[in-house]
């Protein structure tokens, strides 16, 4: 799929199992690949890493409207200290993997990675603001 702008996304679509977010332009790209996933501490606390398609929705459109909404550029990070902080291209593309055989809410769950896919960010973190200081939106 080509790049498109988040509002055009249906994150519900089960058909779908990665989204792939450009925080430079909130443009998204998706794709079926799901890279290996770690999810035996996650199991014990979902409530911390799986989200719906509305949480997901509802959190990618406050990040676009806390980051400047309408722009070709932005340095997109999260305020917070220490473990909670994300700093430097950490979530210049924010990846989304639906996990089919894992429900979370009567909904296959969705769970959030950074850049490169490595780190799988809880909700705690997510929940913080958008790191104003670096942003240079443009």
């Amino acid at each position: 799929m080509s790049w498109v702008k988040h509002t055009n996304i249906d994150f519900a679509d089960e058909s779908i199992i990665a989204y792939h977010i450009d925080t430079r332009d909130f443009h998204v790209s998706t794709n079926n690949y799901l890279p290996p996933i770690d999810l035996l501490k996650k199991r014990k606390n979902p409530d911390q890493y799986f989200f719906t398609p509305e949480e997901i929705k509802e959190l990618i459109e406050r990040y676009y409207n806390q980051s400047g909404g309408d722009g070709e550029w932005r340095m997109f990070s999260l305020e917070g200290s220490g473990r909670q902080k994300t700093e430097g291209w950490q979530l210049k593309y924010i990846r989304i993997h639906r996990l089919k055989h894992r429900m979370y809410k009567g909904k296959q769950a969705l769970v959030i990675y950074d850049e490169r896919s490595k780190f799988l960010f809880t909700k705690d973190i997510l929940n913080n603001s958008v790191n104003q200081e670096f942003l240079n939106h443009h």
